[in-house]
């Protein structure tokens, strides 16, 4: 029986608009591929929020308005476990060192996993001293404090350790400036949006409701020509927004954006509280670093002037006056709220530097992780000495 003409009709339509989605969303991949990573770096996690993939390539980007990292750096390879790789030492140590911290220590602004401070760390311990130390870097971009802690915690249970070390501060003090609600000073909103969206697929009565922005990120997860349009929206705003002079007024922030400071140093300080108590159950020493930062640097160069100036948040390009006041109360009060841990203060380690060290506001170049780790080792060399 002879199939109707307009059914063939339908049919090869429907065949060629499969084909045109195909070629596009292949050619989306090769675009994407080429220019950005296929794979997103950091996959979600149910408790932790995010982690780094395991066993891969993973090409950072910066804070630096108009500007990527990945124009100037190298890529930073994870192990099995999704750790940013240590490469100097192999073999059974005598002491193992843990690093945590956000993606300072991970490595961004590194050239490779080589120049990370963790690494550079590794190195120069297993240069001044006969121990065999071994450096595990548990650094993952974007980590707040709680997040370190459940990384620690989460590490320990399975893995031995001698001298912990966060190394921290940073990405607190923003997340307490753009998210203002304490709820964010555990996991960012966008690990509660996320677990929202599992959750509506879950509760078939309903449950969540469906957003707009849901269906993006719907999109955005399974289809590479939604994903290359978004980069592209996202690259052409960036572009046209000068955001000079201008900081947001986001919902929900306090008209005063110092106020919440006080309550986020002690939610902060409650949270290394919680490392030192992990780390001593587990017969280790914990040490809690202030990290260094653009803003804490006296001296900028030009380039490096360029990139502290403003950063961008989302599709807008905010001016960094009103973070930098922040970050600067916020490790003020840090510095002198009581603690029953140990404290290193490395923010002054450039000060009189004139050399670019910063590749944006907060990740150092191979200059500037060599210092840091420098720093480090002075701190913690009483505990690796013959």
């Amino acid at each position: 029986m002879a199939v109707p003409k307009k059914y063939t009709l339908m049919l090869s339509c429907l065949l060629l608009v499969c084909l045109g989605i195909v070629l596009v969303e292949v050619l989306s991949y090769f675009i994407i591929s080429r220019f950005t990573n296929v794979k997103e770096g950091h996959p979600y996690h149910p408790y932790l929020g995010w982690v780094a993939r395991a066993n891969s390539d993973i090409t950072m980007t910066g804070h630096c308005p108009g500007r990527e990292l990945a124009a100037s750096c190298g890529i930073i390879k994870t192990d099995e476990d999704g750790h940013s790789i240590t490469p100097f030492f192999q073999g059974e140590p005598d002491m193992t060192i843990v690093v945590l911290g956000g993606s300072t220590m991970f490595g961004a602004g590194a050239s490779s996993n080589g120049t990370t401070v963790p690494s550079l760390l590794e190195e120069t311990i297993n240069r001044h001293t006969s121990k065999k130390v071994e450096v595990v870097n548990l650094g993952v971009c974007g980590y707040q404090s709680f997040q370190e802690m459940l990384a620690l915690h989460r590490y320990l249970r399975d893995h031995p350790a001698d001298l912990i070390l966060a190394v921290t501060g940073r990405n607190d003090a923003e997340s307490g400036l753009d998210f203002p609600e304490k709820e964010a000073a555990f996991l960012p909103q966008s690990v509660h949006f996320k677990a929202a969206l599992m959750r509506h697929f879950e509760d078939r009565d309903g449950g969540v409701a469906m957003t707009l922005q849901h269906v993006r990120l719907i999109l955005n997860s399974y289809s590479y020509t939604f994903k290359l349009f978004e980069k592209a929206l996202h690259y052409i705003r960036i572009k046209t927004t000068t955001g000079e002079g201008e900081v947001l007024d986001e919902a929900g922030k306090s008209s005063d954006p110092f106020a919440n400071i006080n309550e986020r140093v002690a939610i902060t300080s409650l949270h290394n509280e919680m490392m030192q108590t992990i780390t001593n159950a587990h017969g280790a020493e914990f040490i809690m670093f202030l990290q260094p930062t653009a803003f804490t640097k006296p001296i900028l160069t030009d380039e490096e002037r360029i990139c502290v100036a403003s950063r961008v948040v989302g599709d807008q390009r905010i001016d960094n006056d009103l973070l930098r006041e922040y970050e600067k109360r916020y490790f003020a009060r840090l510095r002198t709220v009581g603690k029953k841990h140990q404290f290193a203060d490395i923010t002054h380690v450039f000060d009189g530097e004139s050399r670019t060290v910063y590749k944006d506001m907060c990740h150092y170049n191979d200059i500037g992780a060599k210092v840091v780790a420098d720093a480090i080792y002075a701190e913690i060399q009483r505990f690796v000495e013959d």
